[in-house]
């Protein structure tokens, strides 16, 4: 599946903080199509909170263990997100999902 990031298997302590410029490209070529004056492009992003939190939880405590500072690289991402799109223009929309990722 594609995803928003580029893995680093390599590199533990930055596995996911280089953003997929193949995704980035592909959505940022779609934003270039609004051209209505007033009209800006938008770019909703939904956040997991035990990431970005560094909370761990049941679901996320496997991979915090082992990839280290899971939570700052997930933060890394998502601020590379930010300044990536809002370079080009586009709004950007933070939803931090709050539920817990141990229950349903």
């Amino acid at each position: 599946m594609k995803c928003w990031a580029t893995y680093n298997w390599n590199d533990p302590k930055n596995i996911i903080t280089s953003l997929n410029d193949g995704q980035v490209t592909a959505v940022l070529n779609y934003f270039s199509q609004i051209t209505t004056t007033g009209a800006k492009p938008v770019l909703r992003v939904p956040m997991t909170a035990s990431y970005w939190l560094n909370v761990k939880t049941k679901a996320a405590s496997a991979n915090m263990e082992k990839y280290p500072d899971l939570s700052g690289q997930y933060q890394t991402m998502i601020t590379n997100m930010v300044e990536r799109f809002t370079k080009e223009g586009a709004v950007v929309i933070l939803d931090l999902h709050w539920s817990d990722d141990d229950t349903e």
